[in-house]
């Protein structure tokens, strides 16, 4: 089973629409599916299209019954977001599936054990919750910690037993706090998985930092889907957006990392559209083998061509133009892909997209730009008596460090 939640944007003090798509990718019937929906704290939901079946805080779960193999099924859910956010904040939502069947059979080294993460601000505090909900680790793993865009700590020491956690406590000093944490040898979903937490206390100058967790990669495990989207004021209603956005102006993000794009569209005409095309030709780096069409606004027909062209066709849309019904009036899809293998150190992906209103000019998004890349943070030179968290051996194999510290409660050494 697998599943994924998006929104085209959030704007405050206003109606939005997530919509969750749940598809079975296995050869057999899936029976009693349920998704959970674990909404963002300033996100209050209104309504939904499919009912759920029970609240507890801001998480919602959804009984969706059997599901056939290659079905897929979709509903949405309206969100208003409270006016006490702040322009620019960031918002993350998880949906989470079940049954959660891996399909194949699992490396036979791999020893069972699963990490996932919560991070969440508690009594001025940053804490980072890291459990195994699987079996005992045998091997530690390493982990990152990173304020803004500086790492403050990396460690390989932790080393769970099934059931087991350890948290992470950093000050709530206004900055976004991000740990990344790897998965043990040979686990069947090999990418690192993090969690964020942002708006947390303020700064010297009483505010805290914006734009960083869409900055990064978001990823806390298989079955479950994080969307992260900053609230907005007025905003372009044809664009295209990359996930994550990649760090400083060149947008760094990692050696094979995959890219979530997101194309919203608009109908800022005069009469009601009858048909969409959203035409994406992929740069030359991108590998059109692992394209992977994701949750959308309204049902579409997905082509590609022999030179990567990526075709989405919303037939019947009958989208409003936004002088009868603004709110009704957008609509967007998105889908994931991965650079090529040999898409090296310092290589610059550039994408746009064309969309067409029936037989009208295209209207084209704006260029999104990546640049994949290792090395590219640095590792903050702790000031004494300002480590963040019990620091141990700090090596990383991902990154390389300005200065690299080993930490106690009295010294500092370089």
């Amino acid at each position: 089973m697998a599943v994924d939640i998006s929104t085209p944007f959030l704007r405050r003090c206003m109606n939005n629409g997530y919509q969750v798509q749940y598809c079975n990718q296995g050869t057999d019937v899936a029976e009693n599916v349920q998704i959970t929906v674990e909404f963002d704290g300033f996100l209050n939901v209104m309504a939904s299209s499919h009912p759920w079946s029970s609240v507890t805080g801001n998480t919602y779960t959804f009984d969706v019954g059997s599901v056939e193999p290659g079905e897929c099924r979709s509903f949405t859910v309206q969100v208003n977001v409270d006016c006490a956010a702040e322009l620019g904040q960031t918002h993350c939502s998880t949906a989470s599936i079940t049954p959660a069947d891996l399909c194949g059979q699992t490396n036979p080294q791999w020893d069972g054990a699963n990490l996932v993460i919560t991070g969440e601000c508690v009594n001025g505090e940053v804490v980072f919750t890291i459990t195994n909900t699987g079996s005992d680790m045998l091997v530690p793993v390493d982990y990152v910690i990173i304020e803004d865009i500086m790492i403050q700590m990396v460690g390989n020491s932790l080393q769970l037993a099934s059931g087991e956690s350890q948290n992470i406590t950093l000050p709530a000093n206004g900055s976004t706090w991000r740990l990344e944490v790897e998965q043990t040898p040979f686990h069947p979903l090999q990418a690192a998985i993090s969690a964020a937490v942002e708006a947390c206390g303020q700064n010297q100058s009483g505010n805290f930092s914006l734009g960083i967790i869409t900055q990064f990669p978001y990823n806390n495990g298989g079955f479950s889907d994080v969307d992260c989207v900053q609230n907005i004021g007025s905003f372009d209603p044809n664009d295209k957006a990359g996930f994550p956005s990649g760090v400083t102006a060149q947008h760094w993000v990692p050696l094979g990392q995959e890219i979530d794009y997101k194309i919203r569209f608009q109908n800022t005409g005069t009469d009601t559209a009858f048909r969409v095309i959203v035409l994406d030709t992929l740069s030359q780096w991108l590998d059109p083998i692992t394209v992977k069409p994701g949750a959308s606004s309204h049902p579409y027909r997905f082509e590609m061509a022999e030179n990567g062209a990526l075709k989405f066709t919303f037939d019947n849309i009958m989208l409003p133009d936004s002088n009868v019904n603004e709110m009704a009036s957008h609509g967007f899809v998105h889908f994931t892909v991965k650079p090529k293998e040999n898409a090296g150190n310092g290589t610059t992906i550039n994408n746009q997209a064309a969309i067409y209103f029936d037989y009208n000019l295209p209207v084209l998004t704006n260029n999104t730009l990546h640049t994949l890349g290792e090395q590219y943070l640095n590792i903050s030179k702790l000031p004494k008596n300002k480590s963040p968290a019990r620091h141990l051996n700090l090596t990383h194999p991902s990154w390389s460090p300005v200065c690299i510290c080993s930490v106690s409660k009295k010294t500092v050494k370089k």
